[in-house]
C-alpha cells in the first residue's frame, strides 16, 4: 500500500499587540490550531502560507519566517507540514465560514490547553 505524500503549511500570525491568531476549523474537532493548508502544484511554501491565511481569515501577513517542519501520518497519508511565523497590522478577522468555525486573537498567557499538534510544534520553536 502506498500512502499519498502531501505538503502543507501552517502559520502562527502575531498582531501589533503581540496577540496570536488561533482558529477552530469546521472539520477538525474542538481544538485550537493555526491557519494553513495544502500547497498547490508548483506553489512556493511562502505563497501557499500567504494564500491560506488570506483565504481562511482574510488577513494579509508580512515578515514571513519559516521555523521548521514535521511529518504527520494522520489519515493514512504522509504529510510534511512546514511551520511559519508572520506578523500583521490587521486585527479584523473575516472567517471563511465553510472552513473556520471560530477565530480570535489571544495573548501568549491565555492560550488554551486544547491545541493542535501544529500549534504545539510551533510554540516550541518560538
Amino acid at each position: 500500500m502506498v500512502r499519498p505524500k502531501t505538503t502543507g503549511v501552517k502559520c502562527l500570525v502575531q498582531n501589533q499587540d503581540n496577540e496570536y491568531l488561533l482558529i477552530k476549523t469546521t472539520y477538525s474537532g474542538d481544538y485550537w490550531t493555526i491557519p494553513g493548508g495544502g500547497c498547490h502544484r508548483n506553489e512556493s511554501l511562502e505563497n501557499a502560507t500567504m494564500r491560506e491565511v488570506k483565504e481562511e481569515v482574510g488577513i494579509d501577513i508580512s515578515e514571513l519566517k519559516q521555523l521548521g517542519s514535521y511529518t504527520s501520518e494522520a489519515e493514512y497519508k504522509k504529510d510534511i507540514v512546514h511551520l511559519f511565523f508572520a506578523k500583521t497590522h490587521q486585527t479584523d478577522i473575516i472567517k471563511n465560514q465553510r472552513e473556520i468555525s471560530e477565530a480570535k486573537w489571544l495573548n501568549k498567557d491565555s492560550l488554551p490547553q486544547n491545541r493542535s499538534r501544529s500549534l504545539n510544534e510551533i510554540l516550541l520553536k518560538l
